[in-house]
């Protein structure tokens, strides 16, 4: 159909499209994101040039919108997805820590490393259950955050979003099995 297809091996769709959409914000241009997956909320621009379009509700997601829905804003989202977990990314996150109390202890301590420093410098940071429940998910957590984090340096030919492309009409090999 003349559409642009970028694919890279080794690299996620997500992480195709995190490097699409910061490419395009370093042109100045504008991208609206249709996605239902949570994983991109985290490239939601405060300059607003990147947002997000779900499509599940059709609300487009600006960086208030985000905060508004997770309770942290774009920045905070990889450490609340590996905080909460995440079962479209197989991330199954800290038992007992649900979205409000992910969003509240990274509005407290910043980050997971702000999280696990708190419970290292007391067990009293937290209650009993979500300190022991923290301390035995510390790998999980690390590993989980790293699953989350979108890769924008995916190697894509980003001039050919402007070069002029062709419909190329379909034929029937293009849609038959080989065997037929």
């Amino acid at each position: 159909d003349g559409l642009l297809l970028w694919e890279a091996e080794g690299f996620e769709a997500d992480d195709v499209i995190a490097t699409a959409a910061r490419l395009a914000e370093l042109n100045g241009m504008d991208v609206l994101i249709a996605s239902a997956d949570k994983d991109l909320l985290q490239l939601v621009s405060h300059a607003r040039s990147v947002r997000v379009i779900s499509t599940k509700t059709g609300k487009v997601m600006l960086e208030e919108d985000v905060k508004e829905k997770l309770g942290v804003y774009p920045s905070f989202v990889r450490d609340w997805l590996a905080l909460v977990g995440d079962s479209s990314d197989n991330v199954a996150g800290v038992p007992g820590v649900g979205p409000k109390r992910a969003a509240d202890m990274l509005n407290v301590h910043g980050t997971v490393e702000g999280v696990y420093a708190a419970l290292a410098a007391s067990q009293d940071a937290f209650t009993p259950a979500i300190a022991k429940a923290l301390a035995a998910s510390m790998d999980a957590v690390q590993v989980a955050r790293e699953l989350v984090t979108l890769n924008t340096d995916a190697p894509i030919d980003f001039a050919e979003l402007n070069q002029e492309r062709a419909v190329k009409p379909l034929t029937e090999s293009d849609y038959m099995d080989n065997g037929e």
